[in-house]
């Protein structure tokens, strides 16, 4: 298993022990941007057709106040969102943050994040969900798999697109394309296997209220229509943080979903904002004037981070993005 997503299980662990051990709770059991629908198009994406090592992830239950040697736990977030909106000072557009903490030791916060924004690649996170569940549930195997037609391809990013008609991939495969490459092709299969009322019918399992798949990528006719794709930053904070803590379908499957994640090829707004050698899993999303990134970052005190904008170029939001990337850095690892 990936070193970070080690630290990341026995993180969790401490977060749901040390209140108990300190007398606060009683004992529980725990467990290429663009305007084109997505981002890089670089080859490499991978899916393995069985599970990996398999990992007694613990939840996170709520964490209940207490003192600890190193202060109230959970520690206040004021001193980060205040970061937050410092880095956001300023700017031009419309940007909505929302911010939890994996391992309990900080409050989470939004500010903006239950507003409803098109999603742009971001609605292929509660894709990646949905084939996750319905694999769990035995209606999907992602062994399983479709060849790939000529009427199936679609322009904007990925490299599906470019392969041969006839190609045989796996449905595990298609994911880690949608989501590692942003592939809008992959993602369109995907839909196609589980239905787009699936898809919808988990958001409203996972509680995602603000989240809803209308239309497949690039439908240009759907979208001259009205019919948009939809999400919140306070929605995938909320999916992001169940991939953190392997609360997502099961902690198998959950582990499937943070290797997917980490995997992305594309690398600027947030992850800009982050040291070199830091490990964040996350995905992002484009088009005309809209411009979002959300992911997991792992080490020390994990971090869940949204941060969604809408009317600004990609070249400023990226530049607010990671801004905001590194107050929240910093924050965190204030005494």
């Amino acid at each position: 298993m990936h070193h970070s997503r080690i630290a990341l299980v026995a993180l969790a662990t401490l977060a749901a022990v040390a209140p108990c051990l300190l007398g606060a709770c009683s004992p529980r059991v725990v467990s290429g941007p663009g305007a084109a629908e997505g981002q890089a198009s670089q080859p490499g994406a991978s899916d393995q057709a069985t599970a990996g090592q398999k990992t007694a992830w613990p939840t996170v239950s709520d964490a209940s106040p207490g003192d600890s040697s190193s202060g109230t736990w959970p520690r206040d977030s004021a001193p980060i969102q205040a970061a937050v909106e410092a880095a956001l000072a300023g700017h031009s557009g419309s940007a909505y943050v929302a911010y939890e903490s994996v391992d309990g030791s900080t409050t989470g916060f939004s500010l903006g994040g239950e507003e409803r924004v098109p999603s742009a690649s971001m609605i292929k996170t509660v894709v990646m969900a949905t084939l996750l569940q319905e694999a769990q549930d035995g209606r999907i195997s992602l062994a399983d798999g479709t060849i790939l037609r000529g009427q199936d391809r679609v322009a904007g990013s990925g490299v599906v697109q470019g392969m041969r008609a006839g190609t045989w991939l796996s449905y595990g495969q298609l994911a880690a394309y949608m989501i590692g490459q942003s592939d809008n092709m992959a993602t369109n299969l995907l839909i196609d296997a589980l239905g787009m009322d699936a898809v919808n019918e988990e958001c409203q399992r996972l509680g995602l209220a603000d989240t809803s798949l209308r239309r497949k990528m690039m439908d240009t006719v759907a979208a001259a229509s009205g019919r948009e794709n939809y999400t919140s930053a306070s929605d995938q904070a909320r999916l992001l943080l169940m991939v953190a803590r392997g609360e997502l379908v099961s902690p198998e499957a959950s582990e499937r979903a943070l290797g997917w994640l980490e995997d992305q090829a594309d690398t600027r707004g947030l992850a800009q904002g982050l040291p070199d050698g830091v490990a964040f899993a996350h995905k992002t999303g484009s088009l005309d004037g809209v411009r979002h990134d959300g992911g997991i970052v792992l080490g020390d005190h994990p971090y869940v981070l949204v941060v969604m904008t809408t009317g600004m170029d990609q070249g400023q939001a990226d530049a607010l993005m990671a801004r905001v990337s590194t107050a929240v850095w910093e924050a965190v690892r204030e005494p």
